[in-house]
């Protein structure tokens, strides 16, 4: 298997586990898009993993499913330093995005938050930060803008977050499910993703997960239809 279809079975794996049981079944129709081989890929693996699991945590690792929510979980009308957490609005494989109201600069913005056991994980922080490193380097309209990044210590331990603008749309991928696109409207998406990536390229920064999950699409009342998240 090609190294390239390994870390995409990795990515989605990671996904898919951070995740409640009723909710993996639609997250893989999305995440896999008809590819029925990568879904049982990541179904054989998520078994083995649910498996190793039982076999192998530790008592603490039990209580996310015996309270009924992930151990990390924020919630809704939680506030992080100056943020108001609101509501959920996407899931990937280095944590949450919620949407939250800074209520210092009055305006709504995108918290994204490390899980809490990944905060024990010295790699996947520094991977997190690197993220938070890369993307604010960047200048560009088609590229998503970084408003800070920070931690805060909780009762359960530490809360690491990137707050970045607010992208009022879907993903390509949400839209490419809903309807045909034009060849106008394609070439213009895929025009701007280009010139994000010739931006990122420019400054020796490699996305390495370009897919529609990760192409946010505007409203149709925004001037600028095609905008790239850097997410995983």
């Amino acid at each position: 298997m090609e190294q390239e279809r390994f870390e995409q079975i990795d990515r989605i794996l990671e996904a898919v586990l951070r995740l409640e049981a009723e909710a993996q079944d639609a997250f893989l129709t999305e995440a896999c898009a008809g590819d029925g081989e990568l879904r049982r890929e990541v179904e054989l693996l998520l078994k083995q993993q649910t498996l190793a699991w039982k076999l192998e945590r530790p008592a603490i690792a039990y209580l996310p499913e015996a309270f009924g929510k992930p151990l990390n979980a924020i919630s809704e009308g939680q506030r992080i330093n100056q943020y108001l957490i609101k509501e959920r609005i996407g899931v990937g494989g280095m944590g949450e995005v919620w949407r939250a109201e800074d209520t210092r600069l009055k305006r709504d913005v995108a918290i994204k938050v490390l899980p809490l056991e990944f905060s024990a994980d010295p790699k996947r922080v520094l991977r997190f930060e690197r993220e938070a490193y890369a993307v604010s380097r960047l200048n560009h309209s088609n590229i998503v803008t970084i408003h800070d990044v920070g931690m805060v210590a909780g009762e359960q331990g530490e809360l690491n977050f990137i707050v970045t603008e607010l992208i009022k749309g879907k993903t390509l991928r949400a839209l490419l499910n809903a309807r045909r696109l034009g060849w106008r409207e394609s070439v213009l998406i895929a025009a701007q993703v280009a010139s994000a990536l010739n931006a990122a390229h420019s400054v020796n920064i490699i996305h390495r997960d370009i897919k529609p999950e990760n192409i946010m699409v505007l409203d149709h009342d925004s001037k600028v239809p095609g905008k790239v998240r850097h997410v995983k």
